[in-house]
């Protein structure tokens, strides 16, 4: 729908979704630009990923690792030795991004058990990075 003004000048609305980018020189206009919405009343979408602290920290079976990260990124955690060698790596699907969090028994990927010690955590995508210290003690 157009809309025509006194000075003959053509103005089209903005629509839902669509992002507009004014500067001296041009207007751009994204029509698809991202939307988040939801029918349901209470539900927080995170602004920026999160990891929090790990639990429980020390640890002898099962750590629980909560985050807060968007649908739209890609997400995976991650699990290092102290020696910076990678010993455990997830993606973090759909699912866990509702739960808001993952399990984690000391197992590397080939599900072999690990020597107790001190790892990293570290939650990472595209945009962001962060990472937390877990002590495991058999």
């Amino acid at each position: 729908m157009q809309i025509y003004d006194i000075q003959n000048q053509v103005w089209d609305p903005i629509s839902s979704n669509e992002l507009v980018v004014i500067n001296q020189q041009s207007i751009d206009r994204y029509p698809t630009f991202a939307s988040i919405s939801s029918d349901e009343p209470n539900i927080i979408f995170p602004e920026s990923p999160r990891l929090f602290s790990p639990f429980p920290n020390p640890f002898n079976g099962r750590l629980t690792i909560n985050f807060d990260v968007d649908f739209g990124l890609s997400a995976k955690i991650s699990i290092y030795s102290i020696n910076g060698i990678k010993v455990f790596s997830k993606k973090i699907s759909n699912e866990d991004k509702n739960k808001g969090r993952i399990y984690w028994e000391p197992k590397n990927n080939f599900e072999e058990n690990l020597s107790s010690g001190i790892y990293i955590v570290e939650l990472s995508s595209e945009v962001f990075s962060a990472s937390s210290k877990i002590m495991f003690i058999k």
